[in-house]
């Protein structure tokens, strides 16, 4: 008698009908023990779960369902459930049935996922259930909740004794991940969202910790922010998202050479223009401060050109 009540599910090839991707599918054959055979309901139906996690640490996603279709008779499918201790949701597949299901996902604030392009239209499932009507076919597409798009994934299939039988890439589909299950079987299917997480840009996050950047990502005597500026500007947006207690003063420096008060000046409208670059990207405004100390402070002598190039800097001090 096997520890489950399925023998473990075999791997058979079947054509999917996702966009033309070719997938090895899970079949469950059903072994029945007496003392489990109460627990055995409805075997005209194959069983789906589906989980959502981070492919950074394996942590589920926040996700609810957006919507549930059945394809055939084109009404709302009311027999998912939510496994609250397993963060996944059980499908029901009749025999037969064709079902189209969508997620929406919750994201970090810092997280910048890759996006899928537009859902493909997939053929028609029916054409696959009518051969055989022991198949049930599923399309599931993940979507980003905060911008609608489409999320790619990479999808492990499991079957009962939770081995891993095979994996597909939504990126290849569109977004779109679909599969045929025969009765009976039943199969978990991990949904592994790339998010990227927050880069690591001060050593110690307590007050007073700062980092230095330097003035060459700005034009000569300008304040305006660069493409470079703003690409490493990104770095300070994902730690502030990911810290939302933290305040930051960003200051501004020049070196010795050129008048005294126009160098203050300057360093003060560049050190602002990152804090306008900031907030701009969502970050509230009561948490910036911004100050310019033209060549008040050295931090090398200014009699060399390299002394120099290092006082010409913008310095990110935790405030708080």
């Amino acid at each position: 008698v096997p520890k489950s009540i399925f023998a473990t599910a075999h791997a058979g090839d079947v054509k999917t009908f996702a966009a033309g991707i070719k997938l090895r599918l899970a079949f469950g054959k059903l072994v029945i023990s007496p003392e489990h055979e109460e627990r055995v309901r409805e075997m005209t139906k194959a069983y789906v779960r589906v989980l959502v996690r981070s492919s950074a640490n394996g942590m589920p996603l926040p996700s609810t369902l957006r919507a549930a279709m059945d394809n055939t008779t084109k009404t709302p499918v009311e027999s998912m459930s939510f496994d609250l201790d397993e963060s996944n949701y059980r499908i029901p597949l009749p025999r037969g049935s064709d079902y189209s299901v969508a997620f929406d996902v919750d994201l970090p604030d810092y997280a910048v996922p890759d996006t899928a392009a537009a859902p493909a239209i997939a053929e028609d499932a029916q054409s696959f259930t009518k051969k055989d009507p022991n198949v049930s076919a599923i399309k599931i597409m993940l979507f980003n909740r905060k911008t609608g798009k489409p999320l790619p994934a990479r999808v492990q299939i499991f079957n009962i004794d939770n081995r891993s039988i095979d994996s597909a890439n939504t990126a290849k589909t569109n977004g779109m991940f679909a599969m045929l299950a025969k009765s009976g079987s039943f199969n978990r299917l991990v949904f592994n969202v790339n998010v990227p997480q927050p880069r690591i840009l001060f050593k110690k996050v307590k007050t007073g910790a700062k980092i230095r950047l330097s003035d060459m990502f700005f034009e000569t005597g300008k304040s305006t922010l660069t493409d470079d500026m703003k690409e490493k500007l990104q770095e300070v947006l994902e730690f502030l998202q990911a810290n939302p207690e933290i305040r930051i003063e960003v200051s501004g420096h020049t070196d010795s050479k050129g008048n005294a008060k126009k160098n203050l000046a300057l360093s003060s409208q560049r050190a602002k223009a990152i804090v306008d670059f900031l907030v701009a990207q969502g970050i509230e405004k009561g948490r910036l401060v911004h100050i310019g100390h033209g060549d008040k402070h050295p931090i090398a002598p200014n009699k060399t050109s390299k002394g120099r190039a290092k006082n010409r800097r913008i310095e990110i001090k935790i405030i708080k």
